[in-house]
């Protein structure tokens, strides 16, 4: 995989692409952050508001690196799906002085999923997430010294999928996320340029397919998709050095979570070797 980190939005106040000045006029742009910081000009000053453009809450971790910080706690806020939460009215302050002053005191982190109703279900067994018929090399799987050792990769899988192979649902869900304009791949600096789909679970847990196609997904935002449904296609795209498909199934603030497939609930996952979808009669 190459260490790619989902989910974590490392957002300054003064990104072009993470903040708008709301006075009139906006740029958009697309999105590959889940939160957007607004500096709003009211009547009184200012107000700072952040807005979740994913249909799935998202826990925003605000960081105070001001004077006398050194022992406090972030601020946690839930914003709701696709909704737009004040943070903090700012009064004799225009939305300048606004920007100015909080520039380089805050840090805002965002994750996914609302912690209290993450429930992972730790016995569900996931379809392989490729067609079936074929068998598909595992190249590094979990705890994998390459990239996958920290917590957002400890237990992922990469299955050698060429550049425009079908991508299948490992499970069913709603999407939350959908990027797919990204067209190179290469070293670190490309971490946040990986064409991904992010799909939500029932209990409430993430499953991440990465590394995918330029315009490779077949679903949007907000679609329902059923297990084993064709969802996208595989690529080479993000910090990585060969296409494969990147999968891994994520609880609140991006730590993954160990994982069984149908078919192969007794192999070790942490060890290379091949994969195929074992069909059942009704299949």
């Amino acid at each position: 995989m190459g260490g790619f980190v989902t989910g974590l939005v490392l957002l300054g106040l003064m990104a072009a692409d993470s903040v708008r000045t709301a006075r009139g006029s906006t740029t958009e742009t697309r999105a590959v952050d889940d939160v957007t910081i607004v500096v709003r000009e009211t009547e009184s000053g200012a107000r700072l508001e952040a807005e979740n453009l994913r249909p799935v809450p998202i826990e925003l971790r605000i960081e105070d690196r001001g004077p006398n910080s050194e022992d406090s706690e972030p601020t946690v806020r839930i914003i709701p799906p696709l909704s737009t939460a004040t943070l903090v009215e700012i009064v004799g302050l225009s939305r300048d002085e606004a920007v100015a002053r909080m520039k380089d005191r805050y840090r805002f982190v965002s994750y996914m999923g609302d912690p209290a109703a993450i429930r992972p279900d730790l016995s569900h067994l996931y379809r392989l997430p490729f067609k079936p018929g074929k068998s598909y090399r595992l190249s590094q799987g979990f705890h994998g010294k390459q990239s996958h050792n920290h917590d957002g990769s400890r237990y992922a899988v990469d299955f050698q999928l060429e550049v425009g192979e079908a991508v299948h649902a490992a499970r069913s869900g709603t999407v939350a996320k959908v990027v797919d304009w990204f067209r190179e791949a290469g070293d670190r600096s490309r971490i946040k340029e990986a064409n991904l789909i992010v799909v939500l679970h029932e209990d409430g847990t993430m499953a991440h397919y990465v590394h995918l196609d330029h315009g490779g997904s077949l679903v949007k935002q907000g679609d329902r998709v059923e297990v084993g449904q064709e969802i996208g296609r595989s690529g080479m795209t993000g910090f990585t050095g060969g296409p494969h498909l990147h999968f891994v199934v994520m609880r609140e603030r991006d730590i993954a979570i160990p994982i069984r497939f149908e078919g192969h609930e007794d192999r070790d996952l942490s060890k290379p070797g091949r994969f195929r979808i074992v069909l059942s009669r009704k299949d």
